[in-house]
């Protein structure tokens, strides 16, 4: 028995002594991947950041496409309106033949309403393909441009963290 205990304490100390370089490297493991874990929250609040970010881009062009498509809408109707009204306000030159006023107002006002009419709907046409247009390369810019941003980022804090922690082998 006394002999068992000599043994055991004589192995106390190099059994100690390997404990110390595993512990010391573990330990400084384990500080690095709380850093990591760090850096991962970072980065996922980075890109909450560029969603809010992206959110309100896309509200702010939904806000001018309705600016801009109430203002073709109102050119369209005013300009509309104001032959009516101009035609509705201007004064015969001979009253006392109200058939030959129809006769020949008649088919000019409706002209005058088609080509109207085709303006119009040209106008909102052309305003509607155009506002498409640029909703749709708006969004796609701020769309690429969030996920470079968010890929050049967690890119490079991933590679910057696993260079520094020794799991990869630096390029």
């Amino acid at each position: 028995m006394e002999r068992q205990a000599e043994t055991m304490a004589a192995l106390a100390v190099p059994v100690a002594a390997l404990a110390v370089p595993v512990a010391v490297p573990a330990a400084a493991l384990a500080v690095q991947v709380v850093a990591l874990v760090v850096q991962v929250a970072a980065l996922v609040v980075q890109v909450a950041a560029l969603v809010v970010q992206v959110a309100a881009l896309v509200v702010q062009v939904a806000a001018l496409v309705v600016q801009v498509v109430v203002v073709q809408v109102a050119v369209v109707v005013v300009g509309l309106l104001a032959p009516v009204t101009e035609t509705a306000v201007t004064p015969t030159a001979t009253p006392e033949i109200p058939t030959a006023r129809a006769l020949t107002t008649a088919p000019a006002t409706k002209a005058t309403a088609a080509i109207m009419a085709a303006k119009a709907a040209a106008v909102v046409t052309a305003a509607a393909a155009v506002t498409a247009a640029a909703v749709v390369t708006a969004a796609a810019a701020v769309t690429a441009a969030a996920v470079v941003t968010a890929g050049n980022n967690s890119e490079a804090s991933f590679s910057q963290s696993t260079y520094k922690i020794g799991w990869l082998p630096h390029p």
